[in-house]
């Protein structure tokens, strides 16, 4: 073969792209209160008081209680992301680029859910529990149980949003999460994120408030954040004639609010 050969060889380019590390989200819908809104710019979520039954005299009236009676509304807000991609280009590559930018924007879009419920939660905490210069720690998670116990919060429909740090705070320090004799289940072992421990559903995210060192998380009960959902995640790719180019565009809409701030316990931990 003559030796000049390889000046007629193919160059093969991979048609796979590879995305910048990014969370999928989103990761913290389900535990919360979620509604529809159709038709409206606010989702209003109602809240009823306490009461206590009282006796009554023989032949007397039935004491009424006037629980009373409150709304909270979460305001919708609109969102997108759009990216152009030139009719012509896609003829000088083996890449697609209208799926590629349409997946990352449904990942941004997940981000932007998952962003507007923890500043909701940042914002509506009832209690914090003080870093002191600790990480996570079981006297701080037993605080946080506490704390919700004694405001007579409901033990179902708890959820524990933790960092990664705190995740191998407990790997490190607690034996109650970590041995057999405390725990059948092994998170720890297995590498999952979000697990069930102490009766509370655990979900270690990395998108929790950092204040310099302090990593801000929260025990929140599923009743205390409402989150309305004008419109849900929506992509689509139409065809722009004036640009020659097809428009890959991602939108939702969405509004949270702190329904029961006694539901939420933030509690700071110092990372290193």
């Amino acid at each position: 073969m003559s030796i000049t050969a390889p000046n007629h060889f193919n160059t093969q380019f991979r048609a796979e792209v590879k995305h910048s590390y990014q969370l999928m989200g989103p990761q913290l819908r389900g535990i919360s209160r979620e509604v529809a809104v159709v038709g409206a710019s606010e989702a209003v979520f109602k809240k009823m008081g306490t009461s206590v039954a009282t006796t009554k005299g023989r032949h007397a009236l039935i004491p009424t209680q006037d629980i009373a009676h409150t709304t909270v509304k979460a305001v919708m807000k609109d969102y997108y992301s759009g990216e152009y991609v030139d009719d012509l280009d896609l003829l000088k590559t083996n890449v697609d680029y209208r799926s590629q930018y349409a997946k990352s924007m449904g990942m941004a879009m997940g981000r932007r859910y998952d962003l507007t419920y923890v500043t909701e939660l940042d914002s509506g905490a009832g209690t914090t529990v003080a870093a002191g210069a600790a990480g996570l720690t079981l006297p701080k998670i037993y605080t946080a149980l506490q704390t919700l116990d004694e405001a007579n919060v409901p033990a179902s429909g708890r959820t524990f949003i933790i960092g990664m740090e705190q995740l191998r705070n407990m790997r490190d320090t607690m034996p109650e999460f970590t041995s057999f004799d405390f725990n059948n289940f092994k998170p720890h072992a297995t590498g999952v994120t979000k697990f069930s421990w102490m009766g509370v559903n655990w979900i270690a995210f990395n998108g929790l408030p950092l204040a310099s060192t302090t990593r801000s998380c929260f025990l929140v009960h599923e009743d205390a954040i409402g989150m309305g959902i004008n419109k849900e995640i929506d992509i689509a790719t139409p065809f722009i004639d004036e640009r020659d180019a097809t428009l890959v565009r991602a939108r939702m809409s969405l509004g949270a609010i702190t329904i029961e701030g006694a539901g939420i316990v933030q509690v700071d931990c110092t990372e290193t």
